[in-house]
């Protein structure tokens, strides 16, 4: 049991060092951004990122919870192999939904969120960011599941360094405003794609099966309205901000948080 305990704390703090040195970076560059950005910049960036936290567990389909449960239920390469590749076609179905649909209704998406049309633009690019992140997740699991934390470590920390610069090049350099703010965020987000997804497809037969997809959804599926009352406790403070007083209050308070 020691043995084990001492594994999982050495692979959490590993497999952190990516998301701190990300925020550690941000926040000293917080400054910097400030100088650039209005808090209603901020504020729109922040309701952005509530769309997020709702599209993710729901396109998602649970699968970052219910692929453990199927990866580990058989010891077997093959099996294995397939769970990754049938959660990663699963997630590929879900989210070409989630941008088909999104791309007719942008508008209302826009005036839902931000109370006004001139930002859906933003509204899809954010969606097409969402969109990545939720294929991405299979394949960083895939690497945590086999434990090439080396390979883990060094893609999260670069995908996050080469996102932070491609926010302060389009921000700073360029001045675009929240418009490169959101797009830099978009395109790391598919570079991380890109990055993570060359380990698992160099490595990996393509193996798809209708029984396992059975299996993945029905662990997952069930979890989502756990999701988006979590959603709900967690961010809704936000768009309630919004709500009362407008996106420079959001943008103040989010640049506190």
């Amino acid at each position: 049991m020691n043995k084990q305990i001492g594994r999982l704390a050495k692979n959490a703090l590993v497999y952190g060092v990516g998301q701190v040195l990300s925020r550690i970076i941000s926040l000293l560059l917080l400054p910097v951004f400030t100088a650039y950005l209005s808090p209603a910049d901020y504020g729109v960036s922040s309701i952005l990122s509530l769309v997020a936290f709702v599209l993710v567990p729901i396109f998602s389909l649970g699968l970052g919870t219910a692929l453990g449960v199927c990866y580990f239920d058989n010891k077997d390469a093959e099996h294995r192999s397939s769970v990754v590749w049938t959660a990663l076609v699963l997630s590929l179905i879900s989210v070409t939904l989630l941008i088909s649909v999104s791309s007719f209704f942008t508008s209302q998406i826009s005036l839902i969120v931000l109370q006004d049309v001139r930002y859906m633009d933003l509204v899809l690019v954010s969606i097409l960011s969402v969109s990545c992140n939720i294929l991405v997740t299979p394949l960083m699991q895939y690497l945590q599941f086999e434990e090439r934390v080396k390979t883990f470590v060094v893609l999260t920390i670069a995908t996050s360094l080469l996102t932070i610069s491609l926010s302060f090049v389009m921000v700073v350099n360029l001045q675009y405003g929240v418009h490169g703010f959101i797009e830099a965020q978009a395109i790391g987000s598919f570079l991380t794609l890109v990055l993570f997804a060359v380990p698992f497809l160099s490595r990996q037969t393509p193996r798809v099966s209708v029984a396992i997809a059975k299996e993945l959804l029905r662990h997952g599926v069930p979890l989502i309205p756990s999701f988006a009352f979590g959603f709900i406790l967690l961010q809704s403070n936000r768009y309630i901000l919004q709500w009362l007083f407008g996106l420079n209050e959001v943008g103040i308070y989010t640049i506190g948080f």
